[in-house]
């Protein structure tokens, strides 16, 4: 064990000169997470913002019907009444951004609501970034003028509102917008956190392999009586040490993009720092530790295997998007935590850690999680082992 230390810490001293790998490991994630952050927020926030327009142009069609509903809405402070619409289309109006919404008002809407019959109209919304928002402010005004007109019914039948409404049901939802939040951050974070580690144990992986054999320091070290075992275990232990400090740098650096956001609902505000709870922040850098060994031992095995620096980073830079693309299978729909996709290389770590960011803790599968993770990067030692082990690698040329 004294041995490996010893390796451990001349390996880790020798990266730490390297300014190339502790820009990499360390600056990088501390900069660019916040970055990405608050550019992320601030700009969906905009698109928010923007979609709601101080006055929004609603088109009516009326059909010689619906002035008390018109009034209605020309009594909204954020909405005007286009009427006479121009002899176009309602899609090209709304393509030359002439309306953001339209009624068509049914020929009988008048007639029907005189009679105590349901009118009906047609409420065109346009698919895009705003559209559920401005469906929601439509529904708001479609709503009021319905109570208006149950009012003056019951008013002439002589019934007083509760007749109405039998059964008078209190909603609360205080976690979905939460929940939600979670689900969203839950589904990005994990490629910060896999992308960081596999970059922050990337170039010490291939400097302490593939450069050692390219500078010819490798033989020094096997004249040592050091084994081929302790040497691998030394540097097996700086890898993965480096894998998880650029890691923990850009969950620092999440912390701090979102401690710098301006400008942004308090709702929303409170709910991202729910999110990053430092329990749950806790369990996902603990996940983080059996991820670490797995690209530590996949790394050095390929590192070992390369003539040279170039040759190890043109194999290990690839293998980034096959090690992301299972991911993303964890952002589809329906993809949950169970015994399948906990077994599963990387596409656990991305449902767990959504899971785990959303609140919804699944113990067990968390632990299968952990133990396939662990014994995939022991595996992957086994591999790092026998390779060094063989001197026509070692010396591969």
């Amino acid at each position: 064990m004294r041995i490996i230390w010893i390796i451990f810490r001349k390996e880790l001293i020798d990266t730490l000169r390297d300014r190339r790998t502790m820009a990499m490991m360390l600056l990088v994630p501390l900069v660019l997470v916040p970055v990405i952050v608050i550019l992320v927020t601030q700009l969906q926030a905009r698109l928010v913002i923007s979609a709601r327009a101080p006055l929004m142009r609603v088109g009516v069609m009326e059909s010689g019907n619906g002035d008390e509903f018109m009034s209605l809405i020309r009594q909204e402070p954020d909405m005007m009444v286009v009427n006479p619409l121009p002899p176009v289309g309602l899609g090209m109006l709304m393509r030359r951004d002439s309306i953001d919404a339209a009624f068509i008002i049914s020929a009988d809407f008048d007639p029907a609501s005189g009679e105590i019959r349901p009118g009906q109209f047609e409420m065109v919304v346009d698919s895009d970034v705003g559209a559920e928002l401005n469906r929601r402010r439509l529904r708001e005004v479609v709503n009021k003028y319905r109570d208006v007109l149950l009012a003056r019914r019951l008013a002439e039948a002589g019934l007083d509102s509760s007749w109405v409404a039998p059964v008078v049901v209190e909603e609360r939802e205080m976690r979905r917008q939460f929940l939600l939040i979670g689900q969203l951050f839950g589904g990005i974070l994990p490629y910060f956190f896999i992308i960081f580690c596999y970059l922050g144990a990337m170039y010490p992986a291939i400097d302490l392999a593939a450069g050692e054999k390219e500078r010819a320091t490798m033989e020094t070290l096997l004249t040592s009586p050091a084994s081929r075992y302790q040497i691998v275990m030394g540097k097996f232990g700086v890898v993965v040490l480096c894998g998880l400090a650029s890691a923990f740098m850009a969950i620092v650096g999440l912390y701090i993009g979102v401690s710098l956001l301006r400008n942004v609902p308090f709702e929303l505000l409170d709910s991202l720092r729910a999110v990053l709870h430092p329990a749950r922040v806790s369990l996902v850098a603990l996940l983080l530790v059996p991820l670490a060994m797995c690209f530590a031992g996949l790394m050095l095995t390929f590192s070992i295997f390369a003539r040279s620096f170039k040759e190890a980073q043109s194999i290990l830079s690839p293998f980034a998007i096959i090690t992301v693309l299972p991911a993303v299978v964890g952002l589809l729909p329906g993809v949950e935590l169970n015994v399948r996709t906990a077994l599963f290389p990387m596409l656990n770590i991305s449902v767990a850690m959504r899971e785990i960011i959303a609140g919804n803790i699944y113990p067990f599968g968390l632990f299968l999680v952990f133990i396939s993770l662990a014994g995939l990067g022991v595996l992957s030692l086994y591999f790092c082992t026998l390779y060094f082990r063989r001197e026509e690698v070692i010396f591969r040329s």
